[in-house]
């Protein structure tokens, strides 16, 4: 008989999986478990729609706001949609709108909250998902029970052993997966019930792209007005004085030449001041080391003209797309430049990884921390959060009075 060849061997001898039984009880086992995990849910539901009804009557009678019964509603929203988040296929999501300010207690703060749908979508859910959970749970759960009950009987009744024993077993193997359609019904009604509906979603992306829009024209026309200014009192200055001089000098070149060379050696002075600050105007724009080397090697540069202790620490790979590694780059500048004019730090520390198709850059400090309380409208916090708005960058910092500064930005990473 002819030998099969190597990959016929393979493909048609035993198949053998070792520990695929253990395996797949294990992951029966956890199935069952998030069943219970959602029963679980439903009571800190029921909880949390006492609380609330109890808080609801207390301020009816004029004692405290409604404030944190909403809160633990949305809590425990929450924690339903990062459950269906995580086991499904869809991310679950809702956006919440700041509901209008009212006195607290009373009806008008009940009606303010609820003018948000997310907030009453929240409601709805606590007041309907307890019973479908229990209900939902009692499918397997019940199947689980019955088998064990009837897996017991065969003690008691030893001529029908083989039998109760093999309904039992036939009810226990049916119960997972009876419990994984209990849970993929489950999260579809998560989704129904909590996710913000599409045209939420869409409203809500639109009024952020044009507040990043409008972001990006204002910061364009800022700019704009910077080079021209710079040029207005800097170079054309200059230029203009240099002409001056000449035709100055041009005139006295006979009579006296003395005063001639010494015209003209302030016209040389004058171009050289023009021309550095000509290439002061253009690294303001986009420094020429960013151009050539990318940013890790641009802030390494700015970290050696820093007068105080600063490191640099990059696992990116490639360059990044010219724009984003401008708001970098000056994003980073101005936290190193608040570092050093403002918590009085002795060391500063940068760190630029890649995560989850992000930039992100560390920076850290050992100053006087509190610049948390430093982030108003119009400063330079602000204009840091502004700078990256159009990219969807976003900056998050830890500023505890006396403990430093940790600022960690954000960026989505397009390939350049």
């Amino acid at each position: 008989m002819e030998a099969l060849p190597e990959r016929s061997r393979r493909r048609t001898g035993p198949r053998t999986r070792s520990g695929g039984l253990s395996r797949r009880l294990l992951k029966d086992t956890a199935t069952m478990g998030d069943s219970l995990r959602l029963v679980g849910f439903a009571a800190f539901e029921v909880l949390a729609m006492l609380r609330f009804a109890v808080t609801a009557l207390l301020s009816l009678l004029g004692f405290g706001g409604l404030d944190g019964a909403f809160d633990q509603v949305r809590w425990d929203a929450d924690n339903q949609r990062r459950w269906a988040s995580t086991t499904g296929t869809r991310e679950v999501s809702a956006s919440y709108e700041e509901p209008p300010a009212v006195a607290p207690g009373g009806l008008a703060q009940v009606r303010a909250q609820l003018c948000d749908p997310a907030r009453a979508r929240d409601l709805d859910w606590h007041l309907l998902n307890p019973v479908a959970t229990v209900l939902g749970a009692a499918v397997p759960w019940g199947l689980v029970l019955s088998g064990l009950y009837v897996g017991l009987q065969g003690f008691f009744f030893p001529g029908d052993t083989f039998f109760l024993l093999g309904s039992m077993a036939v009810m226990l193997v049916l119960a997972p997966p009876l419990a994984r359609l209990v849970q993929r019904l489950h999260r579809r009604w998560v989704r129904f019930m909590l996710a913000g509906e599409v045209s939420d979603n869409l409203e809500e992306r639109v009024r952020t792209l044009t507040a990043t829009r409008m972001t990006a024209l204002d910061m364009q026309e800022a700019e704009i007005q910077r080079i021209e200014r710079d040029l207005h009192d800097g170079a054309q200055a200059r230029l203009v004085t240099i002409g001056m001089t000449i035709t100055q000098a041009s005139r006295l070149m006979r009579h006296d030449p003395d005063a001639t060379l010494a015209l003209l050696d302030d016209v040389k002075n004058d171009s050289a001041t023009a021309l550095q600050e000509l290439r002061t105007l253009v690294r303001g724009i986009r420094p020429p080391v960013l151009a050539d080397r990318g940013l890790p090697d641009a802030l390494r540069a700015l970290a050696a003209s820093s007068p105080i202790d600063t490191d640099v620490t990059s696992s990116l790979e490639g360059r990044l797309v010219g724009s984003v590694e401008s708001a970098l780059f000056f994003a980073v500048s101005e936290l190193l430049t608040n570092a050093i004019k403002h918590s009085s730090a002795s060391r500063v520390t940068m760190t630029l990884s890649e995560s989850e198709g992000n930039v992100v850059v560390e920076v850290f400090d050992d100053g006087l921390g509190g610049a948390e309380g430093q982030d108003v409208a119009g400063g330079g916090i602000a204009g840091i959060r502004r700078r990256l708005a159009p990219f969807d960058g976003t900056l998050d910092f830890v500023s505890p009075v006396g403990g430093g500064t940790f600022a960690t930005i954000r960026v989505p990473r397009p390939i350049a």
